[in-house]
């Protein structure tokens, strides 16, 4: 009969000092925890410790790496404020440039429509100066026939005042001729005023005609108390002087 293996042979244990003897595995002493994360900054500052080739302490290589990040950090903070101001400086220039755009569109679209009025206006304006050109036209038109009318009534008013003259010549010649010579002052007072309406219708050149006949109607009134014969001549010398300045006036050539 086979024996089981599992069997323990006398033989084959362990004596206890020995086992006693035997030298346990010394424990390894744990490693020194380091942290997982390091701060970037630490990374980036740190410089290889080179303990065989510097003399320099550990406390004046870590002052270094602080004023390093001091420095860095100062120059972010001024890059960050440079930017914010810029920000800041950009904001007051479009919130400043944007009114001052708004206003610039404003006044041109203002000039624009002026300009469109003043267009309008200098139309409006040379339709008016055609027109008044017209009215000046038709006014001078009318001018001119003004004055030629005044003419034909000046020349009307002048025939027939040279009528009244002859008139009254006529009259007080026959009332000379009846004796009445206070009938014959009394028209011949109003035959100076007469002639002067004559002279003054006259044209300027033609005014000293009238001077012989004033002076004969004033010899004429003088005559009528002393002599009245050689009024009643002088009277037919007035009335001829009046026909041939008719005649000369408006007798038909």
């Amino acid at each position: 009969m086979i024996e089981p293996e599992n069997e323990i042979n006398p033989e084959n244990e362990i004596n206890p000092v020995e086992r006693s003897e035997t030298p346990e595995p010394e424990m390894l002493e744990p490693l020194e925890t380091q942290p997982l994360l390091e701060d970037p900054e630490d990374i980036e500052l740190r410089e290889p410790e080179e303990p065989f080739l510097t003399d320099e302490p550990a406390e004046q290589v870590r002052e270094e790496s602080k004023a390093r990040r001091f420095f860095r950090k100062l120059l972010r903070w001024t890059a960050g404020i440079l930017i914010v101001f810029g920000f800041g400086f950009l904001l007051a220039v479009f919130t400043l440039y944007q009114p001052a755009r708004d206003e610039t569109d404003r006044a041109q679209r203002e000039f624009s429509q002026a300009g469109l009025q003043i267009t309008d206006l200098n139309s409006q304006i040379s339709d008016l100066e055609g027109e008044i050109a017209g009215q000046a036209n038709s006014i001078g038109n009318l001018r001119t026939e003004n004055e030629e009318l005044i003419a034909v009534q000046d020349g009307f008013n002048l025939q027939i005042a040279v009528l009244m003259a002859r008139l009254d010549v006529a009259n007080a010649k026959l009332a000379m001729l009846d004796d009445d010579v206070a009938q014959a002052r009394l028209i011949l007072e109003g035959t100076g005023e007469t002639l002067k309406a004559i002279k003054t219708l006259l044209p300027v050149d033609q005014r000293d005609v009238i001077s012989p006949m004033e002076q004969r109607l004033s010899l004429v009134l003088d005559e009528t108390e002393t002599d009245p014969f050689a009024a009643v001549s002088d009277l037919s010398v007035l009335e001829a002087q009046l026909l041939q300045l008719e005649s000369n006036l408006f007798d038909q050539p």
